[in-house]
């Protein structure tokens, strides 16, 4: 009986060393687990692939095109209208791309290429005649310039609108497309009658809009890394807590084993 005994102890303390080093094993598996977690959380969020990245480069990439587009259109308000030598050849160049949008929607499917996109180069070629009629210089001193006109302001508006309207794609379908041409035709008949065809006041608009991203560049990596050490702080704390609840747990095993040698239960705090 004793032999017995000895033995049932011997098995006894086995066992409860055998859960202790299970729960010990356990617990550092899930404190490394969030000590990796945190790393790999890291270095995905460092990683040119971060949503922060994506909404940096797709930011950037506006701003470059709303400054290349501001740049032409200040170009086509100051320079080409105002001479028929850059006049002629860039309202050739619209309607042979109108020829070609034309020619495009001949042979892919209907519903690819709407009437709106083979009558914008059109409208914009009428834009750069009327900006021409609108702005007259004379070489006699006699002869008043007129550097800006009603005919002008319509002209410029519907350039802009143009170019607005052409970078949005895709457009919507239906009624939609007339609301939205109309919203933006409204938003450049004011705009234009700020601008109002002048050189410098187009240079201050491209400015801005380098400055704004010039700004951009700087202020996404500091708002990436700002939320990188949010997300460090965070997983710290579930590290600490899982490690908090591996040590709860070895210190449970321990009181286990010391209860199966005195022969009475431990309760699990």
């Amino acid at each position: 009986d004793e032999d017995h005994n000895e033995e049932g102890f011997k098995n006894d303390d086995k066992g409860a060393a055998d859960g202790n080093a299970d729960s010990s094993k356990t617990g550092g598996a899930a404190a490394n687990n969030g000590e990796s977690s945190g790393g790999g959380s890291s270095s995905s969020s460092s990683s040119p692939d971060s949503v922060m990245s994506h909404l940096a480069s797709a930011t950037i990439a506006t701003i470059i095109q709303v400054a290349v587009r501001t740049a032409a259109l200040g170009l086509a308000s100051t320079l080409v209208c105002r001479y028929k030598l850059l006049l002629l050849p860039a309202c050739a160049f619209m309607c042979f791309v109108a020829y070609r949008v034309r020619q495009a929607a001949r042979t892919v499917a209907m519903g690819q290429v709407t009437t709106f996109q083979m009558v914008a180069p059109l409208i914009i070629v009428a834009g750069l005649i009327l900006m021409h009629v609108g702005r007259r210089s004379s070489r006699d001193p006699d002869v008043e310039p007129l550097l800006w006109s009603w005919t002008f302001w319509i002209g410029e508006a519907a350039v802009m609108t143009m170019f607005i309207v052409n970078s949005i794609q895709p457009l919507p379908a239906g009624h939609n497309v007339a609301v939205l041409v109309g919203g933006i035709a409204l938003a450049s008949v004011v705009v234009t009658l700020i601008l109002r065809g002048k050189f410098w006041r187009y240079v201050a608009v491209v400015t801005f809009e380098a400055v704004l991203a010039f700004l951009a560049v700087l202020v996404f990596p500091i708002m990436e890394m700002i939320l990188e050490e949010i997300m460090n702080e965070k997983l710290r704390k579930i590290g600490e807590q899982v490690r908090a609840h591996a040590r709860r747990m070895d210190t449970y095993a321990e009181k286990k084993a010391a209860g199966a040698k005195s022969g009475r239960e431990v309760p699990l705090d």
